[in-house]
């Protein structure tokens, strides 16, 4: 009888330990789980919609395509050519200077070139320019 006694409480203190450990394990699970989650939220970048922008393309033969669409907080011109190309269903190319070669088939040669205007005022490096509400940028082939 002392031998049975003695096992059950070997028994008691094997099913107590087992308890604990599974308590243990999954309260480090959660904690990590809501860092996780914590972190997560504080890495995720915040885009905030200053306002719209109009971007106009010239192609110089008297065709032009104008988009209209919101923009967020430190997006640049080229950003808004980015858009524009998914909206409208058109390529674009830079060449090795960062210099807009392409659009469609108009592709930069010795007589004209792609020129980016802001409001009205010639712009010569518009990945360097963030973008204000109601700016209207073009890119007109001359």
């Amino acid at each position: 009888m002392n031998r049975s006694k003695k096992q059950n409480n070997n028994d008691y203190f094997l099913m107590l330990s087992a308890v604990l450990l599974l308590i243990a394990t999954g309260s480090v699970v959660g904690w990590f789980s809501i860092k996780k989650e914590s972190i997560a939220l504080v890495e995720r970048p915040k885009f905030q919609i200053i306002g719209n922008v109009v971007f106009t393309i010239d192609f110089g033969s008297g065709k032009k395509r104008s988009f209209e669409g919101d923009i967020v907080k430190g997006e640049a011109p080229t950003d808004a050519l980015s858009q524009a190309s998914k909206a409208g269903s058109f390529s674009y190319k830079f060449d090795e200077k960062s210099n807009l070669a392409a659009v469609d088939n108009f592709t930069k040669n010795s007589d004209k070139s792609w020129r980016w205007y802001l409001n009205g005022e010639k712009i010569s490096k518009p990945y360097e320019i963030s973008l204000h509400a109601n700016d209207k940028i073009l890119i007109k082939y001359e």
